[in-house]
């Protein structure tokens, strides 16, 4: 049998533009800008914006879907966030190094390294809450370096994982800080997270979503 397919390229750039509002960040704008084939390699470069009253956020990620030529894809983010809290504000920089293996249509896992500062600014002729300064006393200093590693396993079984109408998608994750990684505080992080995804009538879709997490300081000082 001889078959003609005929192939029509579709444009793999994206601009996104959102807001909102809520409770912490009262009235908020978002935007997105992405190319998801770069130079026709396949690579992923996003920029993102969140500007609200209360956070902001700035990130930019690069993702190599096919690492040193292996079935394995490896991603960069660099991301700058500004929070605004009563009597400081915090000031958070750094950068993620992430890799991850697909073993089944479903299954993936993931290992990532990632790097940030972060700094409290108190506001002036303002007090710092109870718990910053006792953070501060304990560290000596109101700059803290975390340095951590996050291994993570994932069955995601979406049909459409941008707008899901069926499926599932559960994770577990294992977060280790400090120690020989260098930084300032050393903890572990684990985490559990399942949605389920049920379609209804008139395309409309109802997800159902937990997520248990639990953190512990391995050192004699808070978590941060």
């Amino acid at each position: 049998m001889d078959l003609n397919v005929k192939v029509k390229e579709k444009m793999t750039g994206t601009l996104s533009l959102g807001g909102g509002y809520s409770s912490v960040d009262k009235l908020m704008a978002i935007a997105e800008i992405s190319q998801g084939n770069l130079g026709g390699r396949g690579q992923l470069l996003k920029f993102k914006v969140q500007w609200g009253k209360t956070r902001k956020l700035y990130m930019a990620s690069f993702m190599e879907p096919y690492l040193f030529d292996k079935p394995i894809w490896g991603r960069v983010d660099v991301y700058r966030q500004d929070t605004d809290y009563d009597g400081y504000s915090l000031k958070t920089e750094g950068f993620g190094l992430s890799m991850g293996k697909s073993f089944t249509e479903y299954v993936s896992a993931s290992l990532r390294y990632a790097y940030d500062t972060s700094d409290y600014i108190q506001k002036s002729g303002q007090t710092l809450p109870f718990l910053v300064q006792q953070q501060i006393t304990a560290y000596g200093k109101q700059l803290l370096r975390t340095s951590s590693v996050t291994a993570s396993v994932a069955r995601d079984s979406r049909d459409f994982y941008l707008d899901p109408k069926t499926g599932s998608r559960n994770s577990v994750s294992f977060t280790y800080a400090g120690g020989p990684l260098g930084g300032d505080p050393e903890f572990t992080k684990e985490t559990a997270d399942s949605a389920w995804y049920f379609p209804l009538f008139w395309d409309t879709v109802v997800m159902v979503r937990g997520r248990f997490g639990y953190a512990g300081s391995l050192i004699d000082k808070p978590l941060p």
